[in-house]
């Protein structure tokens, strides 16, 4: 009993400690969707200014997020789970974000 008692803490500690900023975030989101919202805006990757709005959680071992972002004719969402210092991209039906949200 002690040793998984031991075992939770050393794991909820390395989570503790490699939880992703919201910084981590838009640099993922630059990477992986070409959407660049590192500045107070959000930019294609042509450089235009996109509309856009987020909302974000941060607790101690994880961080959600969803960016929803309108360009041109279109609004795309993306929701990602932060955790271990990565993000797990959500879709917008899944149980996982039903919960966490």
């Amino acid at each position: 009993m002690k040793v998984t008692g031991v075992i939770l803490f050393f794991i909820l500690a390395a989570a503790a400690l490699t939880n992703p900023t919201l910084r981590d975030f838009q640099e993922w989101m630059l990477k992986e969707k070409g959407i660049d919202c590192t500045n107070y805006d959000c930019q294609n990757e042509k450089g235009e200014p996109l509309e856009y709005s987020v909302s974000t959680r941060n607790s101690l071992v994880l961080m959600t997020t969803e960016y929803t972002v309108e360009f041109e004719e279109e609004t795309k969402t993306v929701r990602a789970l932060g955790i271990f210092s990565h993000f797990i991209e959500l879709e917008k039906d899944n149980w996982l974000w039903k919960i966490l949200k």
